[in-house]
């Protein structure tokens, strides 16, 4: 009887910590994709894997790449007419990862690329010393509060929605606008008409064309 309730014990206790293990070595194996700081090249392959893991398992249409420095214009687009054949009209989210979390998205639609010539740099950079000097200038041009994304892209070409989680604290969050800084002629420019809108996770959203430099100010 003795023996029996042991070997039963040892039975529940594996049963228990297998899982666990396998869990452990799935996560493992998973978390660098997910959490990885390296920047990494999309393949057409590649894009469309994400396409089909997105809407086929979760039904949605929005398929998301992390740390994505290149991107063949070519790809993106053929990506995009293939899914539209099969599953749909699909959106890609290129995210930016730092330190395991998102600090940037930009949300592209593949068919409304202009050219599929070169390619394309999908990170954001919130706080280098690039980024710094640029909230300097931004501050003394507009003599007002500002925060600046900088998309290592300069040129999308086509309408991209970009969100960048940046410090917007003592600005009027119902007033924000974005204004893209012209490095060759040392200009900002009001990025459309309506006003930048922050989400409950404290991510701004711009939408423009153009890229590089990304003045979020206070218009109030």
């Amino acid at each position: 009887m003795f023996k029996f309730e042991k070997r039963k014990g040892k039975t529940l206790l594996r049963k228990l910590i297998v899982p666990a293990l396998l869990f452990a070595l799935l996560f493992a194996f998973a978390a660098p994709t997910l959490a990885a700081s390296a920047a990494y090249e999309a393949t057409q392959d590649m894009l469309l894997s994400r396409v089909a893991l997105k809407v086929e398992k979760y039904k949605i249409n929005y398929a998301s790449l992390y740390n994505i420095e290149k991107v063949a214009r070519a790809d993106l687009r053929a990506a995009g007419e293939k899914a539209l054949e099969s599953k749909g009209k699909v959106f890609f989210n290129f995210e930016t990862l730092v330190d395991n979390k998102i600090v940037g998205r930009i949300t592209v639609n593949p068919h409304q690329l202009k050219s599929s010539d070169g390619y394309l740099n999908m990170m954001i950079d919130i706080s280098s010393s690039d980024v710094i000097s640029m909230t300097t200038k931004a501050k003394n041009h507009f003599q007002k509060n500002v925060a600046v994304i900088r998309c290592m892209e300069d040129h999308f070409n086509m309408p991209v929605t970009i969100a960048a989680k940046v410090d917007v604290s003592g600005m009027d969050k119902e007033n924000l606008v974005a204004y893209y800084y012209d490095a060759k002629e040392d200009t900002f420019t009001r990025l459309g008409s309506k006003n930048c809108v922050v989400d409950e996770l404290g991510f701004v959203y711009v939408h423009a064309n153009q890229a590089g430099y990304i003045v979020v100010v206070d218009a109030a």
